[in-house]
């Protein structure tokens, strides 16, 4: 007889063990078992047990049926039903006996975040009393942050419109500055962060915005080139110290080959074209003797600085 033919046997014997052995039932719904919530909280169902009052015994109960509770999770005591007739079977053979039980369904969730005491917060207004105004401004930093001016991309009004906006935020630039210095809030320290993109280029996109450029490569970065240069002289007029940072973005990349950049992170229009403003600044250092540059290490993109204390990332 083969493996098979005994196994079906076996349970088709009237007189057979497994086949006589008597499932135990339990009320719809109320099946024991674990139950997983689309937020991550779990649903646990118990089998009869005595009754249960605390916390501790709610967590030994869930772990009994092998769910271990995490850290920064709790139980919660969801629901309850007494069964004051419940059949038992002490023993998987042994006879059935009836005694009172209950079943238990807990909640496994994230534990909230503990309530305040909305008095305690009133009080703290109430109480509130000014701190002193510091008179150290030796070490702010006047920040003037852009980027990303895509030079040469016909949408919009175009590269006329994005030239227009870049010159008047220049100038409202140099008007907040003006304005610092008669309120005497000026810390004498201005950065300005070029983040990159400042050129529309031909890489991005695999080469699909070509014939929504129009400018050449060269006359974009030779247009960045003189914005960074316009932008520079104007704040270095007004600053006693300024610091100018540039950083690469995926249009201005040199060379891209089979959908990827192909050279050096450093290998960038965004970052050249700034070099260049560096390096003519330099020839002049009685009018820009105060003006430093900053561009990334070589083969970076990011640039991480202490500016006045403060370590800053720019990318």
């Amino acid at each position: 007889m083969t493996f098979s033919e005994k196994l079906n046997d076996l349970l088709s014997s009237p007189t057979s063990s497994f086949a006589q052995r008597n499932r135990p039932s339990y009320p719809t719904g109320w099946e024991p078992g674990v139950l997983h919530g689309d937020n991550g909280d779990l649903t646990v169902t118990t089998d009869l047990l005595p009754k249960i009052d605390d916390e501790n015994s709610w967590k030994a109960a869930v772990e009994s049926l092998g769910v271990s509770v995490p850290e920064g999770w709790s139980v919660r005591l969801y629901e309850a039903r007494y069964d004051p007739a419940a059949w038992h079977r002490d023993t998987e053979d042994g006879e059935a006996v009836t005694r009172p039980a209950w079943r238990y369904r807990f909640k496994i969730e994230q534990t909230r975040v503990s309530e305040v005491n909305f008095d305690d917060l009133i009080e703290l207004v109430d109480k509130h009393k000014p701190h002193k105004k510091s008179e150290d401004v030796g070490t702010l930093q006047w920040i003037l942050a852009t980027g990303d001016w895509q030079l040469g991309k016909v949408d919009g009004d175009g590269v006329e419109g994005t030239v227009a906006r870049i010159l008047e935020s220049t100038d409202r630039s140099i008007e907040r500055i003006k304005e610092l210095k008669r309120l005497k809030k000026w810390p004498g320290n201005a950065v300005l962060v070029l983040t990159g993109d400042c050129v529309e280029g031909f890489v991005s996109q695999n080469g699909g915005n070509t014939w929504r450029t129009n400018l050449t490569m060269t006359e974009q970065v030779r247009l960045y080139r003189r914005l960074v240069y316009d932008i520079v002289s104007k704040l270095s007029e007004e600053t006693e110290n300024l610091l100018v940072i540039a950083v690469p973005g995926n249009h201005g990349e040199t060379v891209r080959l089979a959908g990827k950049m192909s050279t050096r992170m450093d290998d960038s229009w965004d970052v050249d074209a700034v070099v260049a403003v560096a390096d003519a600044m330099e020839r002049n250092k009685e009018a820009y003797g105060h003006v430093k540059f900053v561009t990334p290490m070589k083969d970076e993109g990011t640039i991480v600085l202490d500016l006045g204390g403060t370590i800053t990332a720019v990318a």
